[in-house]
Parts: C-alpha cells; sequence; structure tokens
C-alpha cells in the first residue's frame, strides 16, 4: 500500500514536471534585444504584464507591441484590442551579449558645429552640394542655379559679413563691393540669408534620419519625426532595421521602411553612421535622394573646392 502511494506521489510529479516543461515561451531574447510582436490585425488599446514585469518593456504601436529585454525573468504580455478581445504572449529574457555587431537598440543624434567638410550627390541630377565650417566662417557650394552656374556662398559670423558669387556671372554677386547700385549689401546678405543660429550650420540632408523638431519649430524631420509624432518608443526602429552595410568605408546601419513606411509616402532607405546617427545616403522608393561624397569631420584647411578666403 504504502509503495502504491509512493508511486502515484511519483507519477503526480513527472505529470507536473512534464506539463511545467510543455509550457515553452513564445520569444526568448537577450537583455537589450527588441522584437516586434503583432498579435493580430486589430488595433491594440492596451498590454499589461504579469510575471516578471520589470524584465521587459512593452509598448503598444498600433497593431503590433514593441519589446525590450531589460533583465532575465519571464514574462506573459496580455494585449487588449480595441474589441474587448485579448491575446497573450510569453517572452522570456535571458542574459547575454544582445550588442554585439549590428544596431544596438539605441539610437541619438551628434552633429558637428565646427571644421567639417561634407559633399552630397543627388542621385537624379548627379548635382554635388558642399558645405564646410571652420571657426566662424561657414561655407556653401551649391549647383542648383544652371543659367548662372556654380553659386559660391560665404558667412562670417564674427564679422556678419555675407559673400555669394557665380562661377559663370561675374556681376552675379553680393559683396560690400557692389555699392548704391545693389540694395543686396554684405550685411543685409548676411542677415538674410545666414543661419540663424551659428551652431547649426551643419547640412540638412544628414540630419534628416533622427532629428526632431519640438514645441513651435515646423516638423522638419523624417523618420524618429514621425516616430515622435505617433508616440512610438526609439524600439520601434527595430521594425526596419535589416543589417550593416559598408558605405564610404563606414559600417553603417542600414534602415528600409518602403514595405511599410510609418507615414503613408513611399519609403526610403537609409544608410545612417553609428558613431553619430548622421545619414549617409538616402535612396526613396523611387530611386531619387542622395548620398555622401565628401565627409570630413576633422576639417581645418580651406581646400581650393571650396570659396577662397572672404574680402
Amino acid at each position: 500500500m504504502r509503495k502504491s502511494i509512493l508511486f502515484l506521489l511519483f507519477a503526480c510529479f513527472m505529470a507536473l514536471s512534464a506539463g511545467a516543461q510543455e509550457v515553452k515561451p513564445d520569444y526568448t531574447i537577450l537583455v537589450g534585444q527588441s522584437i516586434q510582436w503583432k498579435p493580430g490585425n486589430e488595433v491594440i488599446k492596451s498590454v499589461d504584464k504579469s510575471g516578471d514585469i520589470d524584465c521587459v518593456r512593452a509598448a503598444r504601436m498600433g497593431r503590433q507591441v514593441s519589446v525590450k529585454g531589460l533583465k532575465a525573468g519571464l514574462v506573459m504580455l496580455t494585449a487588449t484590442f480595441a474589441s474587448g478581445k485579448t491575446a497573450k504572449c510569453l517572452v522570456r529574457v535571458v542574459e547575454g551579449n544582445a550588442q554585439a555587431g549590428g544596431w544596438k537598440g539605441h539610437y541619438e543624434l551628434k552633429y558637428p558645429a565646427n571644421y567639417f567638410h561634407v559633399a552630397t550627390r543627388e542621385l537624379k541630377t548627379g548635382w554635388v552640394d558642399h558645405a564646410a565650417r571652420i571657426d566662424n566662417i561657414y561655407a556653401l557650394v551649391t549647383q542648383h542655379e544652371p543659367r548662372i552656374g556654380t553659386i559660391y556662398s560665404r558667412f562670417d559670423f564674427k564679422t556678419r559679413r555675407g559673400y555669394q558669387a557665380s562661377a559663370l556671372d561675374p556681376e552675379f554677386r553680393y559683396t560690400d563691393e557692389c555699392g548704391d547700385d545693389n540694395d543686396w549689401d554684405f550685411e543685409r546678405y548676411f542677415k538674410d540669408f545666414a543661419p540663424k543660429d551659428p551652431d547649426k550650420t551643419f547640412p540638412w540632408a544628414l540630419l534628416e534620419f533622427g532629428i526632431v523638431t519640438t514645441g513651435e519649430d515646423e516638423p522638419r524631420g523624417d523618420l524618429l519625426q514621425d516616430f515622435h509624432t505617433y508616440g512610438w518608443p526609439i524600439e520601434a526602429l527595430g521594425l526596419y532595421y535589416v543589417g550593416d552595410e559598408t558605405f564610404l568605408g563606414i559600417r553603417c546601419w542600414k534602415f528600409d521602411t518602403r514595405q511599410r513606411p510609418p507615414s503613408g509616402d513611399m519609403g526610403s532607405v537609409y544608410w545612417v553612421d553609428p558613431s553619430n546617427g548622421l545619414l549617409l545616403k538616402r535612396v526613396y522608393a523611387d530611386g531619387t535622394g542622395f548620398e555622401t561624397v565628401i565627409y570630413d569631420l576633422d576639417y581645418h584647411t580651406w581646400t581650393p573646392d571650396m570659396f577662397p578666403e572672404m574680402k
């Protein structure tokens, strides 16, 4: 009798153990790793956690949930749809190195305020635009004026003088030498066309991926501006990360939004410098876009391709 009871207890123990082993997580992720859980085609109203609730960060994004592992643990996620229906997902987070190579789930835009020379080429026209900054001098070279050729512009933030000239038309220039016959003197040119903030002279194209304007500023950013508008977390970039690719000798993060652009536009492919978040290349779905051809962030001596010293 005693042996029968022990056997039954053992059998019950084995059955419970087997049952416990059959409960497998839907996802197993590393600390620092991000995933996207799509429980259905309905809009998600809320996401609740049970178990080790501090082991993940979960944020709803329309019909998906962005999940990031924070520490080892096991958590049950329950998504409640607008219809009242629910869906569950068991996530196990384990210790490991999710930061080895590729996008690390973190993005920060750091652009230089000084000592740079950057040139970008439009993929459709082939035009190349330059922008450079050394101390108080900011210079631009643009090719968007085929009638009068390349335009050279230069601003001095110390003397507050501006200068513009054309490579083809010597009469096309705004300087202090224009005299009374030309209202566009150097002071007015600087006032009307110089960047309002001397610390924000870096080429806008390289900032488009990650800059976010808030408050009264007109929204001018691109992908992360959309994230800010919709309240999406930075981990949502994982939806679009497709791997790394070398460009200009830099192992860039590559993001592709063409299949599901967040703002309803045609989408783009982005090549981003991981060290500072700058956008080095962008190709739209129609093949247009730009690529960086000069990328010097330690520029201290004016080179011949930029405008000569201001008079």
